[in-house]
C-alpha cells in the first residue's frame, strides 16, 4: 500500500499502522481534525484514521504562515500526529455518506472557501477514475500532488481500493503512475528521467483548452478536466468520469452534478451551503463538445471588456503557448484610458515582448494583442492565482 525510500507497508501492516493512528485520533477531542499536510507516512494514516473512526479530516497546507485563522474557521484545536504503534485492526466499515474531508481551496481567483466531501464522494471519484485509468496490484502512483488538495487525495483513495501502492519518494524510477500539473511536466521534459515502469501520466490541476497535451511527449499522457467541487477528475482524456454528469448552457458555462459532487461550501456562521439550480453545479468554466472532444474556453468570471470587445485571457494564452512556443503566459485586463482595459500579460522573460507582438499579429486581432509584459512570479501552487497578479499589474 505504501512505499518510501526507507519502507515499504503491505496492506495488513498499513491496516494495523491505521488502527494505531486511529487511538491518537479518537483521544482528540473534536469531530473537525485539523493537522498539517505534508506528504509523509503520518499524514496518510491521519486521513485514514479519521474515516475509519467517523471524523473530519481538515488538512492544512505547509505553505500558510500560521494555522490560527483555519482553526478558528473550523472550530477547533491543531491536531498533530506521531507514528503509531502496530494494532489489531478493529471490524470498522466505512460509512460512505459521513463527511470525511474540509478543503481549504481558492481557486484561480483567489478568494477562500472551504470545500467539504462526503467518503462516497472520494470513493467514487476513485472508482471512476479506476475504470478510466485501471490499476493493478502492483502497480505504484507516486503521490505527485499536495494532500491539502483534492488531487493528492485521489492518488491514495485510488490506490487502496486497486490494492496497489502509493509511491512516497522523490525518485520516480518504479513508478508506474504519476499525477502531474502542466508544469511538472514541463520541468520534467526539460530534463528527462528514465521511468522505465510509466504507464501514464494523469494531467490536470491547470487548464489545457483542447484537452491535449502542447508538447511532445515519450510517454502516454491523459490530459483532464476537473475540480475539487467534483472530487477531482470530470472529463479525462476526453470520457466523461463514470459517476459524473456534464451539461453545456447556452452561453457555454459546464454545470455538473453526480455522486462525485461535493458537500457543499462550509461557512463558520452558515453552515455548509451548496448552490444548486434544479440539481446542477455551476462551475463558471467555459466549454464546448465538438466532434467528440470536449474543449476548455476559459473561465467565465476572467473575461474583460476592452473598447466594448470581449477578450477571454485564455484564449490569447493558448496562442501563445501553442503557436509563438511560451511555456507560460497569464493575461490580465490592465486599465487603459481611452479602451477601459487593454490586456497585459505575464512573462517568465517580459523582454520579450515585442517579439511575442510580432507573432501575434498573424493569430490575433489587434485589440487582443497584450500591451505590456509584467515579470511572471515562481509559482506557489497548484493554480495561478489571476487576481494577485491582476493586482500586481495594477501597481505596474
Amino acid at each position: 500500500m505504501l512505499i518510501t525510500d526507507h519502507l515499504s507497508w503491505e496492506d495488513e501492516t498499513f491496516e494495523a499502522y491505521v488502527e494505531g493512528m486511529c487511538r491518537q485520533i479518537e483521544a482528540f477531542p473534536y469531530q473537525r481534525v485539523a493537522f498539517w499536510a505534508p506528504s509523509t507516512p503520518e499524514v496518510i494514516l491521519t486521513f485514514f484514521a479519521c474515516w475509519k473512526i467517523g471524523k473530519i479530516a481538515c488538512p492544512l497546507s505547509p505553505r500558510l504562515p500560521s494555522a490560527q485563522p483555519a482553526l478558528e474557521e473550523l472550530e477547533t484545536e491543531l491536531f498533530t500526529p506521531s507514528m503509531p504503534h502496530l494494532e489489531t485492526p478493529k471490524p470498522r466499515e466505512w460509512q460512505l455518506d459521513q463527511l470525511a474531508t474540509f478543503l481549504f481551496t481558492s481557486g484561480s481567483m483567489g478568494r477562500p472557501k472551504i470545500a467539504c466531501h462526503s467518503l462516497g464522494n472520494l470513493v467514487m471519484s476513485a472508482r471512476g477514475s479506476n475504470k478510466l485509468i485501471p490499476l493493478e496490484p502492483s502497480d505504484r502512483w507516486a503521490l505527485t500532488l499536495p494532500l491539502n488538495h483534492v488531487g493528492g487525495l485521489g492518488i491514495l483513495m485510488r490506490s487502496y481500493l486497486a490494492k496497489s501502492s502509493v509511491l512516497l519518494s522523490a525518485d520516480w524510477t518504479t513508478a508506474t503512475h504519476l499525477s502531474l500539473v502542466p508544469t511538472q511536466l514541463y520541468r520534467l521534459m526539460k530534463n528527462p528521467a528514465v521511468l522505465p515502469h510509466l504507464k501514464t501520466i494523469l494531467l490536470g490541476g491547470a487548464p489545457l483548452p483542447d484537452l491535449e497535451t502542447p508538447w511532445e511527449t515519450p510517454w502516454h499522457v491523459l490530459p483532464s478536466y476537473g475540480m475539487t467541487e467534483m472530487s477531482s477528475q470530470i472529463v479525462t482524456g476526453h470520457h466523461v468520469h463514470p459517476f459524473a454528469e456534464i451539461k453545456i448552457a447556452s452561453d457555454q458555462e459546464i454545470w455538473v452534478k453526480g455522486a462525485v459532487l461535493f458537500q457543499g461550501y462550509y461557512e463558520k456562521e452558515k453552515g455548509r451551503v451548496l448552490p444548486l439550480q434544479d440539481g446542477w453545479f455551476a462551475t463558471k468554466d467555459l466549454g464546448c463538445w465538438k466532434e467528440g472532444k470536449f474543449y476548455i474556453l476559459g473561465r467565465k468570471d476572467n473575461l474583460f471588456i476592452s473598447g466594448g470587445e470581449n477578450i477571454q485571457p485564455e484564449e490569447i494564452e493558448e496562442v501563445i503557448r501553442r503557436v509563438c512556443g511560451f511555456q507560460e503566459a497569464v493575461v490580465v485586463p490592465i486599465a487603459d484610458e481611452e479602451f477601459g482595459a487593454r490586456p497585459g500579460v505575464f512573462l517568465q522573460d517580459p523582454l520579450q515582448l515585442e517579439h511575442l507582438q510580432k507573432m501575434l499579429k498573424e493569430h490575433l486581432p489587434k485589440f487582443k494583442i497584450p500591451i505590456k509584459a509584467f515579470t511572471l512570479p515562481e509559482q506557489m501552487g497548484l493554480k495561478v492565482n489571476r487576481k494577485a497578479l491582476a493586482e500586481r499589474a495594477f501597481h505596474g
